[in-house]
């Protein structure tokens, strides 16, 4: 069964700070479920189920965007179905860090305890922090296909995490540079963090956010960028940059870090660097060094992954 918002389904019943709208940069357009956090009660969308067997347990997934939603672990998605008989689906979903765009989540197994029961979305927060998300899709007992994608996408971001961690382990123990765990997901300048405590950086995927399909099936590639900064105070001179020696020895941290384990702990076949580039002299507040990631990974059944 899929629940998508798009006509010809009809029965859902929504309160004021939830809305059906059209979305046509959904994966299943037109249509997407919006929960809006604000002035008035939480958003609450809810119709009920038919159809599934009484007795059996689905898996669901759903397909989410969290892009509205500034404070992770404070604002949630929460699925629930015939709460009244004991809730035989209870879960929620918040924002993960990493993860911009659409992603589709697993969501936990439905019960279906008892038929034409309340199936309910509904959005929680802790008072004062507020947001915006979109729902598209909703899967109960889907297609392997989508367990699949799901799969893919999970560990994708468990490849992205690996390397995050493989960064903020330049933290000048064994290295020239200390970033002290200051790696991040979101987008920030030193024009925009004045007061952040440099060197730090950020480490984001490069769009599109679906994965570039080699000719082997399970085979996935893809790429990421971060950009670290560190202090400058380079003036009328360019080629006296008190930041250049900086760049240059984080390049060296770099390199050494992703040569230690090209698996990144097993989260993916190979991690490789495409380019580490510095750049100084250009401000006067601050450097910078890009550095372009790629990962290739196997996804699916085991003979598809390789010895």
């Amino acid at each position: 069964m899929k629940l998508t918002f798009d006509p010809p389904e009809s029965g859902w019943t929504c309160n004021g700070s939830a809305s059906i709208v059209e979305d046509p940069a959904a994966p299943s357009p037109p249509n997407a479920l919006r929960l809006a956090w604000g002035i008035g009660s939480d958003p609450r969308a809810y119709r009920t189920l038919s159809g599934l067997t009484v007795g059996e347990s689905y898996d669901v997934w759903a397909r989410c965007n969290f892009d509205g939603i500034d404070t992770p672990g404070l604002v949630f998605v929460r699925l629930i179905y015939n709460e009244g008989g004991g809730a035989s689906l209870d879960a929620y979903l918040n924002k993960n860090p990493l993860v911009t765009g659409w992603e589709l989540r697993y969501v936990g197994t439905l019960l279906y305890d008892a038929a034409d029961q309340r199936f309910q979305i509904v959005g929680t927060h802790r008072v004062g922090f507020l947001g915006l998300a979109l729902i598209d899709t909703i899967y109960i007992g889907e297609s392997p296909e989508v367990i699949e994608e799901a799969r893919a996408m999970a560990a994708k971001w468990n490849a992205v995490s690996a390397a995050s961690d493989v960064l903020k382990s330049i933290n000048g123990d064994n290295f020239h540079t200390n970033l002290n765990d200051r790696v991040y997901s979101k987008f920030e300048t030193p024009n925009t963090e004045p007061d952040r405590e440099l060197p730090w950086g950020i480490l984001q995927q490069i769009e599109p956010t679906t994965y570039e399909h080699r000719e082997t099936p399970g085979h996935r590639v893809w790429r990421m960028v971060g950009w670290f900064f560190f202090g400058e105070n380079a003036e009328s001179d360019p080629m006296n940059t008190s930041a250049a020696k900086a760049c240059h020895d984080f390049e060296d941290d770099v390199w050494e870090a992703f040569e230690i384990d090209p698996t990144l702990g097993g989260a993916c076949k190979n991690c490789s660097i495409i380019a580490v580039k510095p750049s100084y002299g250009v401000t006067t507040d601050y450097a910078e060094v890009e550095v372009l990631l790629e990962f290739e990974q196997w996804i699916g059944r085991g003979e598809l992954r390789p010895s």
